[in-house]
């Protein structure tokens, strides 16, 4: 057990697209590689496939949860960690949908 955290969490979602015989989770695998100690969950929103999307491909959105029992995350913060997510997932294979 462990008490709620007195600072408040921050949240973001991203859509990646990748082949649809690939798990859902190798995204999140992906980002959980960073160890950035922030990012507190990822995970799966919704799976879109069909038009517009290219054949044979998918759509996976995520969404992340950060927080720091220490402080309020900043802004600046919380953006460089979503700047490292995509980052992480580009160069995984995974670009932004």
């Amino acid at each position: 057990y462990a008490p709620p955290s007195l600072f408040p969490d921050s949240y973001f979602e991203l859509s990646v697209l990748f082949d649809e015989k690939s798990s859902t989770a190798l995204p999140i695998s992906a980002v959980q590689a960073l160890k950035i100690p922030e990012i507190l969950a990822v995970s799966l929103v919704g799976v879109f496939h069909g038009e517009p999307l290219p054949a044979g491909k998918i759509s996976a959105s995520y969404k992340f949860r950060l927080g720091d029992r220490e402080a309020t995350l900043s802004g600046d913060r919380v953006q460089k960690i979503r700047e490292a997510a995509i980052a992480q997932l580009a160069r995984k294979g995974f670009p932004l949908r």
